[in-house]
């Protein structure tokens, strides 16, 4: 396979797409495949609500800017159980730029972690570390910001010896990756995913999946999206940095991937406000509302099957 002489996990003709999907904006196509729900929907009103969980996606460096969030989001998740978010790359302790490096590669100053415990406290945050940058430093990189995240006491999931974090008894997050910049033998990889179910529990994966700036997901991820759901509750992706539809599938919902939470790159694009989306588990409602107060930004609905959401009632 072709490789563009930047650190890409695409081959040629995909990162000559990429680039001009970057360059001129959001694609467009494939528009209409999957049904979207109504911007504010119960999907089953029978269940009692009994845990809140607001899922973000990409979290990208700022670059030694901190960043915080308005007075509208900080409201929206108020009250909410657990954040889920996507840590985009790695963090280092050095504030100097890391001797061996391309220009794709992201790392993160811990001012990162200061912000974010700002927003949501630590022991009720899990950060994915499964993505296609965090082996962009290396394997020693990689685990000295395993160990910063320790430090902070924020939970992890998403490398080969930690895939999952478990909320609590009943709900598991699993991580893993469709993508890597660079072949690694420590970011846990999409297709081991199903092995870390846990049984008698509410299993959702949080895949890094599809493709970047892209508004609406490909035939063939809506198809490796249905076959996930056979054995995970729920599929919540990132890594196409925009929102896309959230739909339900074959009685039980299909979330989409959800967006960027700051970004190194901006454009008129992705400067505009995105919806916001927060999920209650048990009433299955979707409110919109608000932005980020720096780039742009989306928490994707938490959505579940009809089976599993028995399990909450009381």
């Amino acid at each position: 396979m072709i490789k563009l002489p930047i650190a890409s996990p695409y081959s040629l003709p995909e990162s000559v797409y990429w680039l001009k999907k970057n360059l001129f904006g959001f694609s467009h196509a494939h528009a209409g495949l999957v049904q979207t729900i109504p911007r504010s929907h119960v999907l089953n009103a029978n269940i009692i609500p009994q845990y809140s969980l607001v899922f973000v996606g990409d979290i990208m460096p700022t670059w030694k800017k901190s960043f915080g969030i308005g007075d509208k989001l900080e409201h929206f998740i108020r009250g909410s159980d657990y954040l889920i978010g996507n840590l985009e790359g790695v963090v280092i302790s050095s504030n100097k730029t890391p001797l061996s490096w391309m220009p794709s590669d992201l790392w993160h100053d811990p001012i990162t972690l200061d912000d974010l415990n700002a927003i949501f406290p630590p022991g009720r945050t899990c950060l994915s570390v499964a993505n296609n940058h965090a082996a962009d430093l290396g394997k020693a990189a990689f685990f000295g910001s395993m160990e910063l995240l320790s430090a902070k006491a924020f939970n992890t999931c998403g490398s080969r010896q930690h895939p999952f974090c478990d909320l609590n008894d009943d709900i598991r997050i699993i991580s893993a990756s469709m993508w890597s910049n660079r072949k690694n033998d420590f970011v846990f990889p999409l297709a081991d995913a199903v092995r870390y179910c846990k049984p008698k529990a509410f299993n959702i994966l949080f895949p890094h999946f599809g493709y970047e700036f892209e508004l609406h997901p490909r035939p063939k991820m809506i198809d490796l999206a249905k076959g996930l759901l056979k054995d995970f509750d729920a599929v919540i992706g990132h890594h196409p940095h925009c929102p896309q539809p959230i739909t339900a599938e074959a009685g039980g919902p299909r979330p989409p991937t959800a967006g960027i939470l700051t970004g190194r790159f901006h454009n008129h694009h992705q400067q505009a406000p995105l919806p916001l989306w927060n999920g209650r588990q048990g009433t299955r409602r979707a409110e919109q509302s608000g932005s980020l107060a720096l780039g742009t930004g989306r928490v994707a609905v938490f959505a579940m099957r009809a089976t599993a959401q028995q399990k909450f009632a009381r």
